[in-house]
C-alpha cells in the first residue's frame, strides 16, 4: 500500500516541481568500518578517528544545516553551544559532507568535545573532483532535543580569497522538509549592480542543479553570492521568505530601522529595499528617508520616492563620502514586518546582512524619540569574530530597546576561545543610548592582542531583553567587512 508521502511526492513530481535535496541523499549506502549506535563510546567521550569510516543510526537525535561550497575559498566554523547552554557535557558526533547534483564526493566523522570551536577549511575538505556545491554538516547525540530548533543545526562557512583574506560568512540554512518543491520568487533574490564586469552572480539551493548562475525570477531559495573573475567571494546572504500574495492586501504602515558604519577610508554602504519583501504594488510608491546620524544629532537627511526594487549606495545617494564612523537611520513603508538588506560595499561589492529595527525615531522638529517596549525578554545568541595578524578589527553592535519601568539594561558578554580560554564582561545599557558599539578587540585586549589563535566566538547574553545585534570583521588594510548578525542554537 502506497504512503500518503509517496502518492504527494508522486503528484509534485509530474505537476512541475523540482527536487530538493533530503536528508536521505546523505546517507547513501557506503562501506564502513564501524557503525556508531545509540550506546557508542563516541556519545561519551570517545574520539573519532577521521581516517575511518563510519555508518551512524539515523533513528539517532541529531540536527542539519547546509551552507555554499567554493572550492578552496570555504570553511565552516562550528561552536559546540550545546556544551555551553544547554549542558550536554559528553562528546557530539560530526558528520560533515560536500555534495554536488545531490551526489556525495567527500564525507567525514569528527567528534565535537565540550566547548570546541572548530573551523575547517581547505586542508580538510581537501576535494579536487569539484569546483563548487553544498556542505551539510550534521550533529549527533541521544541528549539533543527531537525537534531542537525545528532540525536546523547552526554554524557558519567563512570565504576567504585566494590570499587567505577574510572576506564574508553566513550562517547556515535548514534542508527543505519537502522532496519535490514548486519555485517561487523570493525575498532578497537580488544581485547589486556591479561596476565590474567580471564579477559573478550565483545562486545554491537545494535542488539538483544546486550552484549556478544567478537568477533574480523564479527560484528555490538558498543563497546568493558574489565572486570576481578568480572565484573569490565578495559576498553572501540568504534569501528571505517566499513571496505570499495574500500580504497585498495588508495595511501599509511605517518602519523605522538603522545600523552603523565605524570610521572608514572607502566603506559605501549599498541599501537595498525589496518590494517582494515589503509587498507594496507596482503602482504604489515607496517613500524612503535616509538620515546620516552622528552623536545622536541628524548630519544630512534625503527623502526618496520609488516603485519597485530600489538600490543606491549612500555615496550616490548623497553625492559625498562619509570617512567617520555614524549611523544610518531608515524610515521606509511596508505591509508587515521587513528588513531592508544592506552590502557592505568598498571599492568592490562587500558582504551583506540585514537590517535591524531601531527603538527610536525623529519627530517633525528632528527632536530623538524612544519607542517603549512592554514586556521584557531574554537572549543568548552567538557570532564567531576573527583577529589574525591583528589586521582585523572586531566590533559587536547592540541595539538597544526601552523597556517600561526600567531604566538601565544588563548584558553580558561572553569572549570563548579555540583554547578554551572564557571570559565574561557584565555591562550595563543606559536607556538614552540608541546603539551599544563594543570594539571586542580592545574590550578583550588581553586575550586577542598577543595570541597566537585567530578566532573566537562572543557570545550576547541577557535576561532583560532579546537584543537585536550583529557582529562585523573589519579589514583595516582595505576595509572590506565580513557581517553576520548574531544567532542562537
Amino acid at each position: 500500500m502506497f504512503s500518503k508521502d509517496i502518492i504527494i511526492n508522486t503528484i509534485n513530481r509530474y505537476k512541475g516541481h523540482k527536487r530538493c535535496l533530503q536528508k536521505s541523499d546523505i546517507y547513501q549506502n557506503v562501506k564502513h568500518d564501524e557503525f556508531i549506535d545509540q550506546k557508542s563510546k563516541y556519545f561519551d567521550n570517545g574520539i573519532l578517528d577521521s581516517n575511518k569510516k563510519f555508518s551512524v543510526d539515523e533513528n539517532i537525535n541529531h540536527l542539519t544545516g547546509w551552507v555554499p561550497y567554493i572550492k578552496d575559498k570555504t570553511s565552516i566554523l562550528i561552536y559546540n553551544f550545546f556544551s555551553v547552554n544547554y549542558s550536554i557535557r559528553k562528546n557530539l558526533v560530526l558528520k560533515i559532507s560536500i555534495l554536488k547534483n545531490h551526489k556525495v564526493y567527500f564525507s567525514k566523522f569528527l567528534s565535537l568535545k565540550q566547548y570546541d570551536i572548530i573551523e575547517l577549511g581547505k586542508n580538510f575538505f581537501d576535494l579536487k573532483s569539484i569546483k563548487n556545491g553544498i556542505i551539510v554538516v550534521q550533529v549527533y547525540h541521544p541528549k539533543i532535543s527531537k525537534n531542537h530548533g525545528g532540525g536546523q543545526f547552526r554554524y557558519w562557512s567563512k570565504y576567504y580569497d585566494e590570499e587567505d583574506n577574510y572576506m564574508a560568512t553566513v550562517h547556515s540554512m535548514p534542508l527543505n522538509y519537502k522532496k519535490y518543491t514548486k519555485e517561487k520568487h523570493y525575498g532578497r533574490n537580488y544581485f547589486p549592480n556591479h561596476k565590474i564586469s567580471e564579477n559573478k552572480n550565483i545562486n545554491a539551493s537545494l535542488q539538483l542543479d544546486d550552484v549556478k548562475e544567478g537568477d533574480i525570477g523564479l527560484s528555490m531559495g538558498g543563497y546568493n553570492m558574489v565572486l570576481d573573475k578568480q572565484d573569490n567571494p565578495l559576498a553572501i546572504w540568504h534569501m528571505g521568505p517566499a513571496y505570499n500574495i495574500k500580504n497585498e492586501s495588508l495595511e501599509i504602515k511605517k518602519y523605522y530601522h538603522c545600523l552603523w558604519i565605524p570610521k572608514n577610508e572607502d566603506i559605501n554602504p549599498r541599501i537595498i529595499v525589496d518590494n517582494k519583501e515589503t509587498f507594496l504594488g507596482d503602482s504604489q510608491e515607496q517613500v524612503l528617508k535616509v538620515k546620516i546620524i552622528s552623536n545622536n544629532k541628524i548630519i544630512q537627511e534625503k527623502e526618496l520616492k520609488f516603485s519597485n526594487f530600489f538600490e543606491s549606495t549612500i555615496n550616490e545617494i548623497f553625492e559625498t563620502k562619509f570617512q567617520f564612523d555614524y549611523i544610518i537611520f531608515l524610515e521606509f513603508y511596508s505591509k508587515l514586518f521587513s528588513y531592508l538588506q544592506i552590502n557592505y560595499d568598498n571599492k568592490s561589492i562587500g558582504d551583506q546582512v540585514h537590517t535591524h529595527r531601531a527603538n527610536f525615531y525623529y519627530d517633525d522638529t528632528n527632536n530623538l524619540k524612544f519607542f517603549n517596549e512592554e514586556k521584557e525578554k531574554n537572549c543568548r545568541k552567538f557570532m564567531h569574530i576573527y583577529f589574525k595578524n591583528n589586521e582585523y578589527t572586531n566590533y559587536l553592535v547592540v541595539h538597544n530597546a526601552k523597556l517600561m519601568n526600567k531604566k538601565k539594561k544588563n548584558i553580558k558578554i561572553r569572549y570563548l576561545d579555540e583554547n578554551h580560554i572564557e571570559e565574561v564582561k557584565n555591562i550595563e545599557i543606559e536607556d538614552d543610548k540608541i546603539l551599544a558599539i563594543f570594539n571586542l578587540n580592545s574590550l578583550f585586549e588581553d586575550k586577542i592582542k598577543n595570541s597566537k589563535l585567530n578566532k573566537a566566538v562572543i557570545q550576547l547574553e541577557s535576561k532583560d531583553y532579546n537584543f537585536d545585534s550583529t557582529i562585523f570583521c573589519h579589514n583595516q588594510k582595505n576595509d572590506k567587512i565580513a557581517i553576520d548578525h548574531l544567532t542562537g542554537g
